[in-house]
């Protein structure tokens, strides 16, 4: 996992490396989204609710990709609405734009018009799985339903519960 420090919704520095020993699972998005984030979002919270006994074995973060708009308190707010494990990140625009850059992630930002409250911004929708060592394993796009979200990040666990015995 390329290792990076942002900001949680509760003002606490928090490091990728200190979920070693999870798998983690990572979507990149922004709290105005009027689409694919809620949707996803959306997806990944009743997956968790699915997977509810595996639960202590997955790490939710949402990293916000418009820090000017997205502050701790934002996402504090913001992550009522999601599952009670999400861990919502922040942090400078520097900061993020330098976990963007380490993750791949397209975005570009399409200003405000009159037509418009906030700014658009169109970008990556993957949601990235990475076991417990920070091996990415696996890539989610925005049509996976819950229940097939929730059976393949099973699968995997099983997977590596046999190879263990």
């Amino acid at each position: 996992m390329w290792d990076f420090t942002l900001t949680d919704q509760n003002g606490v520095k928090r490091s990728i490396s200190e979920f070693r020993g999870n798998y983690v699972l990572i979507y990149f998005g922004y709290t105005s989204c009027n689409g694919v984030c809620h949707m996803m979002l959306r997806n990944i919270s009743q997956a968790l609710k699915i997977m509810e006994n595996n639960l202590d074995r997955i790490t939710p973060i949402f990293i916000t990709i418009n820090p000017e708009r997205d502050t701790s308190n934002h996402l504090k707010n913001y992550a009522k609405n999601l599952h009670p494990k999400f861990i919502t990140l922040t942090g400078t625009p520097e900061q993020v734009t330098a976990v963007l850059e380490k993750y791949k992630i397209y975005q570009f930002k399409v200003e405000a018009d009159e037509t418009m409250l906030d700014p658009l911004i169109e970008h990556s929708t993957l949601a990235y799985l990475f076991d417990q060592e920070g091996v990415l394993v696996k890539l989610f796009d925005q049509s996976i339903s819950p229940t097939r979200l929730a059976n393949e990040v099973k699968a995997l666990f099983e997977e590596e519960k046999k190879k263990l015995n």
